[in-house]
């Protein structure tokens, strides 16, 4: 299987937004399950078949894995991805600044990995 991934750092109601080149499966999951999508072992996630974009709102404070399918072992697609954090409305009962969304360093990692496709 291959696919990109990146970890991102969440606070509840920050919105992770994902953006695709083309129609891929996209994926958010916690750094657990993503260990049971790489061995692969039965996981879950927040997502699905998506085209354009993407967004997620996070229930709570946490570090999310985004991962992006580029298709199978044996019919590989060239696909481009990119993640944001977008910052949670303030609430009207305190007023709040208006904060700038975070800038993820990390640019979104390439990984392949040998399933029971071949």
């Amino acid at each position: 299987m291959r696919y990109l991934h990146q970890e991102v750092k969440t606070r509840k109601g920050e919105t992770i937004k994902v953006e695709v080149s083309a129609k891929t499966r996209v994926m958010i999951m916690s750094q657990r399950e993503f260990k049971q999508y790489q061995k692969p072992r039965t996981f879950t996630y927040f997502g699905g078949i998506k085209e354009g974009s993407y967004e997620f709102i996070s229930p709570k404070d946490s570090r999310w894995v985004v991962v992006v399918e580029k298709g199978t072992w044996k019919e590989p697609i060239n696909i481009s991805a990119q993640a944001s954090i977008i910052p949670a409305a303030p609430k009207a009962v305190r007023p709040k600044q208006e904060e700038e969304s975070p800038e993820i360093e990390d640019e979104m990692t390439e990984e392949v990995t040998e399933d029971s496709e071949k």
